[in-house]
């Protein structure tokens, strides 16, 4: 994609640093007008939703998320606007030459080139605050380089264990990094309760400050439905006890949590920058975020609902949340994912959800459906060749047997199923 490989030489953030020095980034302006969102799942969604409330207290305000669905320029906002393509292409453009002029800084990733084209934009449009989603990790991740004083710790689960570490205690130490020294952390209650004394530790031993969510907010209730998530959380701990209610657009009691974590981010940012709103408005303000395939119903008559979490929890979460609004039996579930990810794990968990299931492989660099059929042994099962040929037979089925159609198991599955359910050939679609 625009000539970039998917990743660089290795794991460096000094060719990063020379970009940003080549393009005379105010680091102090940068790092007083970042928050950082880290997190093995959920990042993406306490991103959006802490721009959305940003925005809502009057602040320009940018937006860098990762992957895409569709189109480069969805990773890249301020408010609701995308970069436009003709801005984003000069930028990587000028990302390439000093390539080309500093070859003793090795090769950049296309992610690389992304945030650096996004920090030179939000620069240029002068924006109040940014709001930034890490790739992966923190330590080595380039959202390190913008030195936030705030930074939301969503979720922890084994990832990139190649990269971040064979451990849950590795990754995240490896995630808290991503924070500068004297920063606070603000560490969701979607967290493991266990990990409290290791995440309290290392922020001691590296002089960061930690704040867990669940000491400040509990969840009462999260209730879905077709239209949303409805939500009454207390304030607890050092606050008044004042209960909250709220209507999140984003389906998953795990959202949630995420939303508690976004608003205390905020309020955390707000503080630095001498505002400090109060929680209930930030409650109110984080209800319009949108977040496109996140347990997202994105075609009607039939249904087809999305979702593109790519673990074992990831499709815990939302095949849960999706039963609580449509009975197993009317679910026909599009099942694949990619040959990199523990596609075995999910299967065992979607396999024992949905009986009616198609199983296919992912165009871009899907598993093979032989090697995790054995998961679903019940029901009506089926194996199509490509995510072609299973959003069109789950159409079929699904207009015959009156059912809604969900697409789980990973990005690559969730884009290329709605990419030819609306009549496009998903073998056109790129990602990083």
């Amino acid at each position: 994609m625009f000539g970039f490989p998917r990743h660089g030489d290795g794991l460096c953030l000094s060719r990063i640093s020379a970009f940003m020095d080549e393009v005379r980034i105010d680091r102090e302006w940068l790092s007083s007008r970042s928050l950082v969102i880290v997190g093995s799942n959920g990042k993406g969604s306490t991103a959006r939703m802490s721009a959305a409330a940003l925005t809502a207290c009057g602040l320009r305000t940018g937006c860098f998320t990762s992957p895409h669905m569709f189109d480069v320029t969805e990773r890249m906002t301020i408010g609701e606007e995308r970069i436009p393509i003709a801005s984003l292409e000069t930028r990587l453009e000028h990302v390439r030459n000093m390539c080309l002029t500093r070859p003793e800084l090795g090769q950049i990733g296309g992610f690389e080139a992304l945030f650096l084209a996004a920090l030179t934009w939000f620069r240029d449009e002068a924006v109040d605050a940014i709001v930034w989603e890490a790739g992966m990790g923190g330590r080595y991740d380039p959202v390190r380089l913008v030195r936030s004083n705030v930074v939301a710790f969503t979720a922890l689960e084994l990832e990139h264990t190649e990269i971040l570490g064979p451990t849950e205690e590795l990754i995240a130490c490896d995630k808290i990094d991503a924070l500068r020294p004297g920063g606070t952390l603000i560490v969701s209650s979607a967290i493991d309760p266990r990990w409290r004394r290791l995440i309290s530790d290392w922020c001691a031993l590296t002089e960061r400050r930690p704040r867990f969510v669940g000491d400040e907010f509990s969840i009462i209730s999260a209730q879905n439905s077709p239209s949303g998530l409805d939500v009454t959380v207390k304030e607890v701990g050092p606050r008044d006890g004042a209960e909250h209610r709220i209507q999140l657009s984003l389906l998953g009691r795990h959202q949630a949590h995420n939303a508690l974590t976004a608003i205390m981010a905020c309020e955390h940012f707000l503080f630095s920058l001498g505002r400090g709103p109060q929680p209930e408005f930030l409650l109110n303000a984080v209800s319009n975020a949108r977040w496109p395939g996140r347990l997202e119903r994105v075609a009607t008559d039939p249904d087809l609902w999305i979702d593109v979490g790519h673990t074992p929890r990831a499709v815990d979460l939302s095949s849960e949340a999706l039963l609580e609004i449509f009975p197993a039996d009317r679910i026909l579930l599009v099942f694949g994912g990619s040959a990199v990810k523990d596609i075995a794990g999910m299967a065992a968990i979607a396999g024992s959800r949905f009986p009616n299931a198609i199983l296919t492989r992912p165009i871009h660099g899907g598993a093979s459906p032989e090697t995790f059929a054995s998961h679903f042994s019940s029901g009506r099962v089926e194996i199509a060749p490509d995510t072609r040929a299973a959003a069109l037979r789950a159409r079929e089925r699904a207009t015959e047997e009156k059912r809604i159609v969900a697409a789980f198991g990973g990005l690559f599955l969730a884009a290329e199923v709605q990419a030819a359910w609306r009549g496009d050939d998903p073998a056109t679609l790129e990602f990083f």
